[in-house]
């Protein structure tokens, strides 16, 4: 079955609409990560170049598009302008500009430009480079793996505090627990 075209339009400007409350929840919750990784693609958008923003965790990832590549479309995404934690991204300038969260370079682009200069120029040196950033991340797999399950445990232990205030008869002399593994980074 075929549909116009602006019928499929207004599909998807309903849809876009009725989504807005889960876009606003998305974006609050990753303003709120201790990480954030950053990159962005030029894309066609009715028939001009226009760049997609992708902002994301390991659990949510928030996709905008805008005209500009720079400061003014992550102004207007409004993720990244106040965020207090850790920015991962290729190291282009426009980060840069954000004092509140500190920086970190992702080493997928690092690997992509090692790969060119070994293929292209022959340079061993590349290849032993990409060995040792592709070591250098397997040595941090397990520590990021323990920080992944204590904040686990921290959470379940954070839920079922209220619990027991409410269901036990006596009232506990300790206190909740405080936010465990706090990122020292943290600008709030």
């Amino acid at each position: 079955m075929r549909q116009a075209h602006g019928t499929l339009v207004g599909w998807i400007a309903r849809a876009a609409r009725a989504l807005e409350p889960v876009e606003r929840h998305i974006k609050a919750a990753l303003a709120r990560a201790w990480v954030l990784h950053h990159d962005e693609a030029g894309v066609r958008r009715a028939g001009r170049v226009a760049w997609a923003h992708m902002t994301s965790t390991g659990r949510l990832t928030h996709y905008a598009s805008h005209a500009k590549r720079g400061h003014a479309a992550t102004d207007a995404i409004g993720i990244l302008p106040d965020f207090g934690g850790v920015s991962v991204h290729d190291g282009w300038g426009r980060y840069q500009r954000y004092a509140a969260c500190h920086h970190a370079l992702c080493n997928v682009p690092h690997l992509r430009e090692l790969t060119f200069v070994e293929e292209e120029y022959q340079q061993g040196w590349a290849a032993d480079m990409k060995a040792l950033l592709r070591e250098m991340k397997a040595a941090t797999e397990p520590t990021r793996a323990f920080a992944a399950i204590w904040r686990s445990y921290a959470s379940r232990a954070r839920r079922s505090w209220p619990r027991s205030k409410r269901s036990s008869p006596v009232s506990p002399s300790i206190q909740p627990l405080p936010d465990l593994l706090p990122c020292p980074r943290r600008a709030r």
